[in-house]
């Protein structure tokens, strides 16, 4: 329903946005380089968007924290060297 209404698509984008802004403040507050904690967070918000993406999609047996570390080993199998 997100996807179809260009609205509700830009509201979510917004938050996710925020929510990115939230996360890098929170790492650097931590101590963790302004530029790395933008990058992760970032990635974080990739990793949780196509992960809830799936859990919706997805069987209504499925734990929306193993959907999660699923997306999540997916993402360091992509970038692993």
């Amino acid at each position: 329903m997100v996807t179809a209404n260009p609205e509700l698509r830009e509201r979510e984008l917004i938050k996710m946005a925020r929510l990115a802004e939230g996360l890098t403040a929170a790492l650097t507050a931590r101590g963790v380089a302004a530029a790395d904690a933008r990058l992760a967070a970032e990635a974080g918000i990739a990793v949780f968007r196509t992960g809830f993406e799936r859990w919706v999609e997805g069987p209504r047996s499925a734990e929306l924290a193993a959907v999660l570390s699923d997306a999540m080993r997916q993402l360091r199998g992509l970038v692993a060297d």
